[in-house]
């Protein structure tokens, strides 16, 4: 019986993530867009413990480019504000 609740709150914080990833990313890109991003990883990156998909070097990997993908675009607003 233990296990089926521990399993049960699993998936309930796994959907209460999901939720909160759904609603990141519907929003539009604005100002906070890095802040937004950097949630958005980190929610994935929860699910995916929780699941048990993530390795050490996958992660290292997605914050490497999570981290490019944050400077590249914090680099294009600045080029392109007018």
């Amino acid at each position: 019986m233990a296990v089926t609740v521990a399993k049960s709150v699993m998936a309930f914080r796994v959907l209460t993530m999901a939720v909160d990833l759904c609603r990141l990313t519907t929003r539009t890109m604005n100002v906070n867009a890095g802040h937004e991003r950097t949630s958005k990883a980190r929610i994935i990156h929860q699910i995916q413990l929780i699941r048990g998909i993530t390795t050490p070097r996958k992660m290292l990997f997605r914050a490497h480019l999570i981290l490019s993908l944050t400077l590249h675009q914090v680099i294009f607003e600045i080029l392109h504000k007018r």
